[in-house]
C-alpha cells in the first residue's frame, strides 16, 4: 500500500523545533505571570483608578491568555512551531500596558486613594478645586490664587489637616521678585505613605497656591 503524503498542517513537523517552541512559550507565559503580579502590587500599593486597573487586568489577562492558547495549539501540533515567534510582540503589548498606566492617559488620573484624601480637607473658604492628575510629579495637583495672607492659607489647611491626623510642618522659603516684596511658605503634610504638600507665594495680597496629593 502506498504511504499517504503527510498532511500539510501536521507533517514535516521537527518534534525538536516544537519542544523549542514550547519551552520558549513556557518561559515567556512564566514572565508574564510574574509582570502581571509584580505590576498589580504596584498598582495596588501606589494608587490607581478603577479604569486603570480595569484595563491593566483586562491587557495583561488576554495577554496571558493568547499565549496559553498558542502554546496548547502547539503541543496538539495545530498550529507550526514557528508561530511561537508571535511572543515577540508580548513585551511591547507589556510595554504599553505600562506607559498607558504610568502616563494617566486613561480617562484622568487621580487614584481613589488621592481622591478620598481631597474629599476630607475642605477647601480654602471661596475657592473652587479641581485637582487633576501631574505628569511632571506623579501627583494629583492643583492649583489657585486668592486674595487672602499666606499665614491665613496655610492656617486654614493645617487645621484641616491635623484634625485628620497628618504631622504638617510649615517652612518659609527666601523668594526674591523684581515685582517686590515675596513671600513664599510650603507646606509639607504626611499621614502614613501619603502625602499633602502646598507651595505658597504671595505678593500685593494675591496668594498663590499649588497643591500637590500622593497617596503611597
Amino acid at each position: 500500500m502506498t504511504e499517504l503524503p503527510p498532511r500539510p498542517d501536521t507533517g514535516g513537523r521537527s518534534p525538536s523545533g516544537r519542544g523549542v517552541a514550547v519551552a520558549l512559550l513556557l518561559v515567556v507565559l512564566v514572565v508574564q505571570v510574574l509582570f502581571f503580579l509584580g505590576y498589580l502590587f504596584v498598582l495596588l500599593v501606589g494608587g490607581t483608578t478603577g479604569l486603570e486597573f480595569g484595563v491593566f487586568l483586562l491587557l495583561a489577562v488576554a495577554v496571558g491568555a493568547a499565549l496559553l492558547w498558542l502554546l496548547i495549539a502547539i503541543i496538539r501540533e495545530r498550529v507550526p512551531p514557528n508561530r511561537a515567534l508571535l511572543v515577540l510582540v508580548v513585551p511591547l503589548a507589556d510595554a504599553l500596558i505600562v506607559v498607558l498606566l504610568t502616563a494617566g492617559t486613561l480617562g484622568g488620573s487621580c487614584s481613589e486613594q488621592e481622591r478620598a484624601i481631597i474629599d476630607e480637607i475642605a477647601p480654602y473658604p471661596g475657592v473652587t478645586t479641581a485637582f487633576d492628575y501631574e505628569s511632571s510629579s506623579g501627583t494629583c495637583a492643583v492649583s489657585f490664587e486668592v486674595q487672602a495672607s499666606p499665614d491665613d492659607v496655610l492656617s486654614h489647611y493645617r487645621r484641616e489637616l491635623e484634625r485628620d491626623g497628618w504631622r504638617v510642618a510649615i517652612e518659609d522659603i527666601p523668594a526674591e521678585s523684581e515685582e517686590g516684596l515675596v513671600t513664599a511658605k510650603d507646606l509639607q503634610a504626611q499621614r502614613g505613605s501619603d502625602s499633602f504638600t502646598i507651595a505658597l507665594e504671595s505678593s500685593s495680597g494675591t496668594t498663590s497656591a499649588a497643591i500637590r496629593v500622593n497617596a503611597g
